[in-house]
């Protein structure tokens, strides 16, 4: 959402914003919103927010969207939306819980993004459209969706087949979207950017109700969500569009340069629309777009080599890329590898009592050779890299994450609202 990477926010905490804490994207750092309304840009969001809703001018309203729809929490429940002993659902300012109950967050966006087409397609403005979908699926609880689908019928794990159900109702949706597009005339003109924020949150441990243990599946990458393993930080990202964004000869093809989701805000400003970006904000992303564009080029047009995964604790649990060569340090939620499908097997992570990582990636994609006792000269080069992007490159320690009694729900009509003056 800025460009930046999030512990240059303070907001790198692996345990993410909780409700009724303060944390934000701070003021001074513009969210890519903010920037596109100074291009004239009609811009609405739809889903999970979680960047700070202490006060209205740090929820999406008061950065830089024209409207909001969803909840602005971590997690919530898809059909009552409720997080903890709080509902959290809105329509920009408003509290909607009451008139969404008992609704599939995902068929909501589904018909709120209609609402945004439709509204756009009648208006006498010549302003551009920006719309980020935050979707909720498939982040826990994984609560059964309203349809089924025979693409899932093989799977006999029962965790696993409502995940993949969830997943088929998300991919319907999205389909809907385009054709949505398409049925407006916009979809000539249109670039839908598909991005994710982490790797999947496997079934690491027998607590089939607890809110960090899902049915996700990231093999041949080690571990998941919340750990520095490829299975936590390889995400996948794609692009379509229209003929007059993305010329026919580019669809099917791949890229594999080293990108971050801090990239998407340089691409899309100053990579696509051809925006010049603020001078005094210190971006760590880098445009994407000549080097997708041209993909036989991609060597020449990408230069970047060493990329930083997470720097928290001042350090102590950090972790960077550099060329090959992948090192984190810091104790780990779970080690373990997870085949998709297969059946959940206890896996005791205390026997791994290894703290520090290091990874030759190119040789070694799993991450099943750690060299970092082998090799001390190098685990301290990047531990040095670390401490001195701590020191001199703008690392902002971790925001205050109290929660506030204020914040309470019982003074607030049983909603998770803002709470500050």
């Amino acid at each position: 959402m800025t460009g930046q990477y999030s512990f240059k926010n303070g907001l790198q905490n692996i345990a993410t914003i909780g409700p009724g804490t303060t944390e934000h994207i701070p003021f001074e750092n513009p969210t890519m919103a903010e920037l596109l309304k100074e291009q004239q840009y009609s811009t609405h969001m739809l889903g999970k927010w979680h960047l700070g809703y202490a006060a209205w001018n740090m929820t999406p309203t008061g950065r830089g969207f024209d409207s909001y729809f969803g909840y602005m929490q971590g997690m919530g429940d898809y059909y009552n939306h409720t997080i903890l002993d709080g509902y959290d659902f809105w329509d920009n300012q408003d509290d909607i819980h009451t008139k969404v109950m008992n609704e599939y967050s995902t068929g909501l966006y589904d018909k709120t993004v209609h609402k945004i087409l439709d509204a756009y397609n009648q208006s006498s403005k010549a302003e551009p459209l920006f719309i980020y979908m935050a979707f909720q699926t498939v982040h826990t609880p994984i609560e059964i969706s309203p349809n089924t689908y025979d693409e899932c019928n093989g799977i006999t794990y029962d965790g696993r087949k409502i995940y993949c159900n969830k997943m088929q109702y998300l991919d319907n949706t999205i389909l809907d979207y385009v054709n949505a597009f398409k049925a407006y005339d916009l979809w000539d003109d249109t670039l839908v950017i598909f991005s994710t924020d982490n790797g999947g949150m496997p079934y690491w441990e027998d607590k089939p109700n607890s809110p960090v243990v899902s049915y996700g599946c990231n093999m041949p990458h080690r571990a998941g969500k919340a750990t520095l393993f490829e299975g936590g930080v390889h995400g996948i990202g794609a692009i379509a569009g229209g003929d007059n964004v993305i010329p026919s000869h580019l669809r099917g093809t791949q890229s594999n340069i080293l990108a971050h989701a801090i990239d998407w805000l340089p691409t899309v400003l100053a990579g696509v629309i051809g925006a010049k970006l603020p001078d005094n904000v210190p971006f760590d992303g880098i445009s994407m777009w000549d080097a997708l564009m041209n993909p036989t080029q991609s060597k020449a047009l990408w230069n970047r080599t060493t990329l930083y995964i997470d720097i928290e604790k001042n350090g102590t649990f950090a972790g960077v890329i550099d060329g090959d060569m992948k090192f984190f340090q810091g104790e780990q939620m779970y080690t373990a590898y997870f085949p998709c499908n297969g059946t959940y097997t206890p896996y005791d992570n205390t026997s791994d009592t290894d703290t520090v990582w290091l990874f030759n990636l190119k040789n070694d994609p799993g991450e099943y050779n750690n060299l970092a006792k082998d090799n001390p000269d190098l685990v301290k080069k990047y531990q040095n890299m670390i401490y001195d992007f701590i020191e001199n490159d703008g690392y902002v320690p971790e925001q205050d994450d109290t929660m506030q009694i204020d914040s309470n729900p019982i003074f607030h009509n049983g909603v998770w609202a803002p709470f500050l003056n």
